[in-house]
């Protein structure tokens, strides 16, 4: 039976002639997940935002008119510069969670670049602020991931890590 994408037998095929998919962890899927759900919550409020823009621009007069709603006028570097912002965190999470889900290593050691400047961020706050319980939520979850990612010998020999 075929399908538009090829024979049903694609894969047992691929296993004949010696090519072999990895088997993805389950806490390399998760972690993509979570990276996954992040990137598209940024995603979301980029739209929520060019939405209000969009609404905000219906509503308030041209610029060099008084009126009421003048207010409401959105400074046009600072919403621009928020836009792409927003847009740039979405991409670049979506981006590494599909690196993860493809088991990329460039994606295996962005995640770990990217979870220890998050480390340090919560440590320079830390000593700013002395609020440890802050301290303790913002960096459990980053050394976690940190932690599964180079402790556990099947990620490290999924993502082909030399160590």
């Amino acid at each position: 039976m075929n399908n538009f994408l090829g024979s049903w037998q694609t894969g047992a095929q691929a296993s004949q002639i010696g090519i072999q998919h990895p088997v993805r962890p389950f806490g390399v899927s998760l972690i993509a997940s979570a990276i996954g759900f992040i990137g598209g919550l940024y995603f979301i409020l980029m739209l929520v935002c060019l939405l209000i823009l969009n609404l905000l621009s219906g509503f308030v007069p041209p610029p060099g008119t008084s009126s009421i709603l003048s207010f409401l006028a959105p400074d046009t570097a600072p919403s621009m510069l928020v836009i792409f912002y927003l847009t740039a965190l979405a991409f670049a999470h979506l981006a590494v969670a599909r690196g993860l889900w493809l088991l990329k290593q460039w994606a295996y050691w962005t995640t770990i670049i990217v979870e220890g400047a998050s480390i340090f961020v919560s440590l320079v706050q830390v000593a700013v602020s002395h609020n440890g319980l802050g301290f303790f939520t913002e960096i459990y979850l980053p050394a976690l991931i940190i932690g599964y990612l180079l402790t556990m010998p099947s990620v490290r020999r999924t993502f082909r890590v030399p160590f």
